[in-house]
């Protein structure tokens, strides 16, 4: 965690930086700043994850800072110390969600306890980064959005991303196999885990619709060539190092991408997504015939129940014990469309129903409830698929229900 001390006294910041050190609290002081305008000057050049704060001092007060930044520096926590013990300025302190508010002489104990609750913070906040990253790049894939859809598109748009694609093959059975890319996904985000959990790098895990698995991490720019090499040390020898124990009977291969824009690892997972899997297992007897056909109309009933949700081929697979490779492929197979392809095709379909019987609804409303994002995206898929817009065949029954009555 990147912080910095801000008080106008300098014995007090000396005082703290000798009590964080004597903590072993792993903080990295990127500055110590003697009134409010160095501290706000110093946090519009830095990202900072926490700030030590006086809330009396010159140029600015630490709670006119704290209110400045509380919006365009979110997850910047705030500990407010002050030698002020009136409930007023410990009652501001809290409604603008300092992490805590410490009397000056600061107690050791007392600052331990802030230190945690505020590394607590931190890593809950990573997480939740994390997993909207995912959620964005989940929707891109599964097409239930495009790129010029997301707001957050503007906060990645001068990252540097790479990409890792996994793939599994082996003689042993879909349930055996399923066991072990489990166990290997597992290791891989432990591994990422370690090393990008903090707010430097954003860390997503896919499987793609044609069953890959991919591990997505994105850099801020500002780690520049130092980051590039952690990165490269990743995927050169910790990733690599995990799976170089390859047996015949299972095996893993990795292809790497490196220093992406945002809409170009977007465009290789859709690039990624559009390659056929291979799989190894026997369609051949009845017995697999019967069982396989099964499995097929199971995802078509999961999908025609949940086409409305954020679905994908690998929470499926794993639920019908096999793995995603292997039932993306027999999904092809069997129906002659890729899993996204029918996927799409009942939301379109469902969509068209709705529009339908629904004469008077609006078009957001019908994407929304099959499970589109925004009406600009559903729209220009809607127009690909029937050669029409929602509106023109929701306007066109209006108009047939007018002409009835």
């Amino acid at each position: 965690m990147r912080a910095i001390i801000a008080d106008d006294e300098k014995l007090a910041r000396s005082t703290l930086r000798s009590m964080l050190n004597e903590l072993d609290s792993g903080l990295e002081i990127v500055g110590e700043a003697k009134d409010g305008g160095e501290l706000a000057e110093m946090m519009e050049a830095n990202r900072v994850d926490i700030v030590f704060v006086d809330i009396k001092m010159p140029v600015m007060s630490g709670l006119e800072v704290v209110q400045r930044f509380r919006e365009s520096s979110s997850n910047t926590q705030f500990l407010i110390l002050s030698g002020y013990s009136e409930f007023e300025y410990a009652r501001e302190a809290l409604r603008l969600n300092a992490i805590d508010y410490l009397l000056k002489p600061v107690d050791l104990d007392e600052l331990a306890l802030s230190l945690k609750k505020a590394k607590e913070r931190y890593i809950i906040q990573i997480r939740a980064g994390n997993s909207e990253f995912a959620n964005i790049l989940a929707s891109l894939v599964y097409m239930t959005r495009s790129i010029e859809d997301i707001p957050e598109y503007s906060v990645y748009k001068d990252w540097v991303f790479s990409l890792g694609c996994f793939t599994f093959s082996g003689t042993l059975t879909e349930s055996q196999k399923k066991l072990e890319e489990c166990r290997i996904q597992q290791e891989i985000r432990d591994y990422a885990d370690l090393r990008f959990l903090c707010a430097e790098y954003r860390v997503s895990m896919l499987i793609l619709p044609n069953g890959y698995f991919v591990q997505v991490i994105g850099m801020d720019p500002r780690l520049a060539e130092k980051g590039k090499k952690v990165l490269e040390d990743y995927w050169n020898h910790t990733v690599q190092g995990r799976i170089a124990n390859n047996t015949i009977s299972f095996k893993v291969s990795l292809n790497t991408f490196s220093d992406m824009s945002f809409r170009s690892v977007t465009k290789k997972l859709l690039d990624l997504a559009e390659t056929n899997g291979d799989v190894d297992s026997d369609f051949g007897d009845k017995k697999d015939e019967e069982e396989s056909l099964h499995i097929v109309d199971k995802v078509v009933a999961f999908v025609e129940n949940n086409y409305m949700k954020d679905i994908g081929i690998g929470q499926i697979a794993y639920d019908l014990e096999v793995t995603p490779n292997y039932l993306s492929s027999l999904f092809h197979r069997r129906q002659g469309v890729t899993f996204m392809k029918f996927l799409t095709k009942i939301r379109m379909e469902r969509a068209k129903e709705i529009l339908e019987h629904n004469p008077h609804i609006k078009i957001y409303e019908v994407a929304e409830q099959v499970g589109y994002y925004t009406t600009r995206h559903f729209t220009k898929l809607f127009k690909e698929y029937f050669n029409c817009y929602p509106s023109e065949l929701r306007d066109g029954q209006l108009m047939e229900s007018v002409s009835e009555q």
